[in-house]
């Protein structure tokens, strides 16, 4: 019985490497063509996101018959030592940093907060904002008719 186990497991393992051997093929192959996608679709939703003056958010541009759904996430980064240096500010001021900002171990602004200061304290706050793009969601609408 045990020598049948031994040989069913070294057959299954067998079947196995030859499985994984094919799904690393397939892979190298998908690999290649979502390349070869974004290289098609590389110029037009550029051009797409410099006309709309947007390096963030989404773009639709119809590329060869094919709407081009590209969303890049917007992630903002904070400058920690400029944000305890406009913390240290605020409260020198009389006001109360905790209404700008959260603080725990770091400190952030959340972007919906920031988005609703009044110009002169968003001015302030921005030299210690970097905003940076996420990676891009891209769909196809390989029907759309326009």
């Amino acid at each position: 019985m045990l020598k049948k186990l031994i040989e069913r497991r070294d057959a299954i393992n067998a079947t196995l490497a030859e499985i994984n051997a094919q799904a690393a093929a397939v892979l190298e192959q998908l690999t290649e063509v979502e390349e070869s996608i974004k290289i098609e679709i590389a110029g037009p939703v550029a051009e797409a996101r410099r006309l709309a003056a947007k390096d963030t958010g989404t773009v639709d541009v119809l590329v060869q018959g094919v709407m081009v759904k590209h969303c890049v996430d917007k992630r903002v980064v904070w400058d920690q030592e400029k944000l305890a240096a406009l913390r240290a500010r605020i409260a020198e001021y009389g006001d109360e940093p905790d209404a700008y900002m959260r603080s725990k171990t770091t400190y952030s602004v959340p972007e919906k907060d920031y988005k609703f200061f009044p110009e002169p304290v968003r001015a302030i706050f921005a030299e210690a904002r970097e905003v940076k793009a996420g990676t891009p969601k891209i769909t196809f609408d390989l029907e759309w008719r326009g």
